[in-house]
């Protein structure tokens, strides 16, 4: 009768290890990728919402409202603190018949904040980025950006 053994080898176990920080590494990478993306479309449709309010102000009372908290207290907007996911405020602005919603986006990594001021600016009408360092567009080497939506009243002419 022959004597044989089973078992595992520590190849195997190794192998296995590896197999399995793999598959993990990726599930962890696509959660990040997924957060990223979830706080870039915040962002958007927070900015959008608020330029919403600031027209729906503007049809309602011929002129625009100088601050967020203005909008909050006119009711176009419910209370509640307007920051972006990276604890940054809008902010809004006016010139003219021009309304401006903006947003402060930082990384420490380089091109990261342009990268997501960009992605946001996409997605927003007339939304562009600034460099807060140059005022230029933002750049792969930017830290710091303005994500802006303009949105122009045209008023008719009188018959």
């Amino acid at each position: 009768m022959k004597n044989s053994m089973h078992g595992v080898t520590l190849i195997e176990i190794l192998l296995i290890l590896v197999l399995v920080t793999v598959f993990f590494m990726t599930g962890i990478n696509y959660q990040q990728q997924n957060a990223e993306t979830a706080r870039n479309d915040l962002t958007a449709l927070q900015m959008q919402y608020i330029l919403n309010a600031g027209l729906t102000y503007y049809v309602s009372n011929g002129s625009w409202a100088t601050s967020l908290p203005a909008l909050v207290a006119a009711g176009y907007l419910p209370n509640g603190g307007y920051t972006n996911p990276w604890g940054y405020p809008y902010t809004i602005s006016t010139s003219g018949n021009l309304l401006s919603v903006n947003s402060y986006i930082k990384s420490t990594l380089s091109g990261v904040a342009a990268a997501r001021a960009y992605y946001i600016a996409g997605k927003l009408p007339n939304g562009y980025t600034l460099d807060t360092t140059t005022g230029q567009p933002c750049t792969t080497t930017t830290t710091q950006c303005w994500v802006s939506a303009v949105v122009p009243v045209t008023l008719p002419s009188k018959l």
